[in-house]
């Protein structure tokens, strides 16, 4: 399974996202050679309840298939 949970935008657009007031919105994450990724307190917790759900589901399968 493949998902991001953050919003990549160009260089340009970055230093905007990096002033106020939009940097009490976007949190700096990673910078690539041409891109910026940003994340949200909002992104980060729903990266966290989608790894717990894995995880969960992992542990589910695990019990069933220990059952067979």
């Amino acid at each position: 399974m493949c998902w991001a949970t953050f919003i990549e935008t160009t260089a340009t657009h970055a230093e905007k996202m990096l002033s106020p007031p939009l940097n009490r919105s976007f949190i700096h994450r990673q910078t690539t050679a041409n891109q910026v990724r940003f994340t949200t307190v909002e992104l980060s917790e729903m990266e966290t309840k989608i790894l717990n759900a894995g995880n969960h589901a992992l542990e589910i399968e695990k019990r069933h298939l220990s059952r067979l």
